[in-house]
C-alpha cells in the first residue's frame, strides 16, 4: 500500500513537471490560464482527488518561485558556494 501511495506521488510530480515545461513553452497565455492548463492535464492524466488541487496549485506556484529565483531553500550552501568560486585567494 504504501509502496502504490509513493508510486503515485512520483507520477503526480512527473506529470506535474512535465506540464509546466510543456505549458512554460506557450505564448501568448497569462501565468493563471498556463496553470490551469496544467491542472487540467493532471485531472485527464491521472485520476486525482478534489481536495489535491489546491496542494497542487501551492505546489506550482512554490515551483514558479523557485524557477524564478525568489525561493532557496537553503541559503547556507548558495552563499559558501558564491563565495567559493568568486571569493577564491
Amino acid at each position: 500500500m504504501e509502496r502504490r501511495r509513493e508510486e503515485k506521488g512520483h507520477a503526480v510530480l512527473k506529470v506535474l513537471v512535465r506540464a509546466m515545461k510543456k505549458m512554460g513553452e506557450m505564448e501568448g497565455l497569462t501565468g493563471d490560464q498556463k496553470k490551469s492548463l496544467v491542472l487540467q492535464t493532471l485531472e485527464y492524466e491521472l485520476d486525482l482527488p478534489e481536495p489535491l488541487e489546491s496542494l497542487i496549485i501551492a505546489l506550482i506556484d512554490i515551483l514558479i518561485e523557485v524557477e524564478n529565483g525568489n525561493l532557496t531553500f537553503n541559503k547556507k550552501i548558495k552563499s559558501k558556494l558564491y563565495e567559493r568560486c568568486c571569493y577564491s585567494r
